[in-house]
């Protein structure tokens, strides 16, 4: 999809805000169910003279196995991937290859924001089915994990994106972030500078 102004983005963007507050109830409901909270608030319980309004905490269990799966899966190997370059000569083939892999696999398992970055994207995966990530920038390494409240995406859009048409994710900075996007010497065009 191709947004001709800034004022469709802005009104397609506002118009998909009504099904988000239908999401965000219900990803509440689920959050509260892995978080223990009972199912029936205070005055629902009272309205409803209902006596035992507990939640046992399977849910939690549950989603505490399916997180230490993905640890376990991604976090125990020795490595995240190893490194494989087909046209490389023979007889530097093998040792650019080990090389390679252990250097970046190195920078990756000692970087707790690799590491955060995973445990926060498993535990939206396994409460929403989703972690949605991107990179600020074309240089950054490490991507940032998007706040579901935070991304849009249009309502029929597949798990595989084929049929992505655009996404939409508010990104909060700081002064000094928002000075260096519009202001620094890499800062990319279309920014309202006046207005900033």
């Amino acid at each position: 999809m191709k947004f001709s102004s800034r004022s469709k983005v802005e009104s397609t963007l506002r118009a998909q805000e009504d099904v988000e507050r239908i999401r965000s109830q219900n990803r509440v409901k689920v959050d509260n169910l892995i978080n223990g909270v009972p199912p029936l608030s205070k005055d629902e319980q009272r309205k409803t003279n209902v006596r035992i309004n507990v939640n046992w905490g399977e849910a939690a269990v549950i989603a505490h196995h399916a997180r230490r799966q993905f640890y376990n899966a991604f976090q125990k190997p020795s490595r995240y991937f190893k490194v494989t370059i087909p046209k490389a000569p023979d007889e530097k083939k093998l040792e650019w290859e080990s090389y390679i892999t252990q250097c970046l696999n190195s920078i990756l398992k000692k970087s707790k924001k690799y590491y955060g970055l995973h445990n926060e994207q498993w535990a939206l995966i396994v409460s929403h089915g989703i972690a949605p990530k991107t990179w600020g920038t074309p240089d950054e390494w490490c991507p940032t994990l998007s706040p579901l409240d935070d991304f849009r995406v249009p309502t029929d859009t597949t798990t595989d994106l084929h049929n992505l048409s655009y996404f939409g994710r508010r990104h909060y900075y700081s002064p000094g972030e928002l000075s260096r996007k519009v202001f620094g010497k890499n800062s990319m065009p279309g920014w309202n500078k006046p207005a900033v």
